[in-house]
């Protein structure tokens, strides 16, 4: 059936409206079949074709249809959703959000932004900043820089009139240190890239990768035709690489783990490896002035961006490093780091998390050696302040450095000393410095640093590894992280040294 849904989508590429009517005839009954035609005719701007699937049964109003009209850079397309009923807004644990404005905004068409306000956008200063640090994204060129800009300008207007003060950073400092580097930057690919990290041996998922670049990016696509060819043939002699290929789009689709695997012979574990890949996150690390980053904007040290109606986190709010409820003081925490979920979107990582949010870490020493965590998280991480503890902080607890933080997709396996320890036992032969961990900050597995892998089982996901002066191991159940229940990150290690 997967089949041919594919082929349905193919000719609906390629205009034939009657392949569309009939197989939508053929599966009156399957909603999900017409959401999915939905969302790849508005992914693909065809504003006729959505027009055509809605008369037919599809809802514009579930996730995924004005947000792919949006990355399509369609008016037309957008228009469509709008008009079927596509909401602009969203409630989420009670707060008023807008993720698609947001999507407009990285988008960079200022006219779908416009549409996307007049529909009732909510709007506040948080967006300011925003829109500002796109607009000074590196991955941009010059002319994309300017089309932003005008973005900032007008979402500048909306927002406030007459304007508020914002604080802005200073005309020298490079915003191209900050947000993420994806793998995937084409629009629409992000959902082909998935399939492929989702199970690096599928070479299926690979193959329809190959196909839709094919008429995109040809040298990523030549470039994994051959190496298709060179896995089902076993023959890598002819297997070039590109020096022109991103390392880090490499990465993401396999191509180093499977050089790897082959260095160290290990073909007949080759599925169980490929099977257990997580995608992680490298954090890139500037040290800069606090008052450089924008409020709301991802950062280690400095201060931390908390609601008005957040109270800094004390020692008994924490959960100590023997999971016991609460220290037994009132002493402030140490803040270590932020992370706006919003600057995570488009890497794989990301797929576990919500799409927007503030997760602000903070931690708690003493000379007694009770140490423990406060994990905060913001759904709503817009109309923020720049809060300085409340009182002195113990030396062990002081403010830290400011370090910008830009991110970087990685994917990482398990180590070979722990819950997958049966499954990776051909890897533990090889020397440890030797073998391929994909060291990163957030998601993906935990770390072994002094010791055993420290995951308790393998429902669990390393969440960070927070290092203010010792080394605190977080991590969460999976249910807790789909529930978005930060309160239950556990500290599950502690390098002392």
């Amino acid at each position: 059936m997967a089949d041919e849904l594919r082929e349905c989508v193919q000719l609906m590429y390629q205009g034939d409206l009657e392949a569309v009517r009939s197989f939508l005839g053929r599966h009156a009954d399957n909603a999900e079949y017409k959401h999915e035609l939905l969302c790849m005719a508005a992914e693909k701007g065809l504003a006729g074709m959505m027009e055509e699937i809605i008369q037919m049964g599809a809802s514009a109003q579930r996730f995924g249809v004005l947000q792919g009209a949006i990355n399509s850079g369609s008016v037309d397309a957008v228009a469509c959703a709008l008009r079927h009923g596509a909401t602009v807004n969203k409630y989420e644990n009670g707060v008023l959000q807008c993720p698609v404005l947001e999507r407009a905004i990285r988008k960079g068409t200022l006219e779908i932004v416009k549409m996307i306000v007049d529909q009732g956008a909510y709007l506040n200063e948080g967006l300011i900043h925003y829109s500002w640090s796109v607009a000074n994204s590196s991955k941009h060129s010059d002319e994309e820089k300017q089309r932003r800009k005008e973005i900032f300008h007008y979402i500048g207007t909306v927002v406030a009139s007459p304007p508020v003060p914002i604080r802005f950073p200073t005309p020298d400092f490079d915003l191209s240190l900050f947000g993420a580097t994806v793998a995937a930057r084409l629009p629409g690919e992000f959902n082909y890239l998935s399939r492929v990290v989702d199970d690096l041996s599928d070479l299926s998922a690979k193959r329809d990768y190959a196909a839709w670049l094919s008429s995109r990016d040809t040298q990523r696509s030549d470039f994994l035709h051959r190496w298709l060819a060179a896995i089902e043939t076993d023959d890598y002699s002819n297997l070039t690489k590109p020096e022109s290929l991103d390392s880090d789009w490499l990465c993401m689709i396999g191509f180093q783990l499977e050089s790897w695997i082959r260095e160290h012979e290990l073909d007949d574990h080759r599925h169980t490896l490929l099977r257990l890949v997580r995608p992680a996150i490298v954090f890139n690390q500037t040290i800069v002035q606090d008052q450089q980053i924008p409020i709301g904007m991802s950062k280690l040290g400095g201060f931390p961006d908390l609601a008005p109606n957040v109270a800094w986190p004390r020692a008994k709010n924490c959960t100590d490093s023997y999971d016991l409820p609460g220290l037994e003081n009132d002493q402030p925490c140490g803040f270590w780091g932020q992370i706006n979920l919003a600057e995570l979107q488009g890497t794989m990582a990301a797929r576990l998390l919500p799409q927007e949010g503030m997760l602000s870490f903070f931690f708690y020493m003493n000379e007694a050696g009770r140490d423990g965590i406060r994990v905060l998280y913001q759904p709503n991480a817009v109309n923020l302040l720049r809060i300085q503890p409340p009182e002195p902080l113990l030396p062990c607890n002081e403010t830290l450095k400011t370090q910008g933080l830009r991110f970087v997709e990685t994917l990482t396996l398990p180590h070979t000393r722990g819950p997958w320890a049966n499954d990776l036992s051909a890897v533990a032969e090889i020397d440890s410095s030797e073998r391929y961990y994909g060291d990163q900050n957030f998601m993906g597995y935990g770390w072994a640093t002094t010791g055993d892998d420290p995951t308790p089982d393998r429902d669990w996901h390393h969440l960070v590894l927070m290092d203010p002066n010792v080394r605190f191991h977080l991590q969460i159940r999976e249910d807790d992280l789909k529930a978005c229940n930060f309160d239950a990150v556990k500290v599950v290690w502690i390098d002392y040294d």
